[in-house]
């Protein structure tokens, strides 16, 4: 469980905590940090049908994929100095 330990560590906005891990015979569970406004596919998966609704050939407008991509990037810079 040295990737639970190294989940609970950390201490970043963009990055979700782990805190507690179990399983069952099937599955590993995962008890993570409430993300009200969903995780990052949820959040491209609504912007994708609001403009699939106002313009198929459109997947996202820019300001929003900026914002998101460097969220992204802002994470991997704190993953990356974290020596993750």
């Amino acid at each position: 469980f040295d990737e639970l330990k190294m989940l609970s560590n950390l201490d970043y906005d963009f990055v979700c905590n782990a805190h507690y891990a179990f399983q069952d015979e099937r599955n590993l569970y995962l008890v993570m940090d409430l993300a009200l406004g969903g995780d990052l596919r949820f959040r491209l998966n609504q912007i994708r049908k609001q403009f699939k609704e106002e313009n198929p050939a459109v997947l996202m407008d820019e300001p929003e994929l900026k914002f998101d991509m460097f969220c992204v990037l802002l994470a991997l810079n704190y993953l990356h100095k974290a020596n993750i």
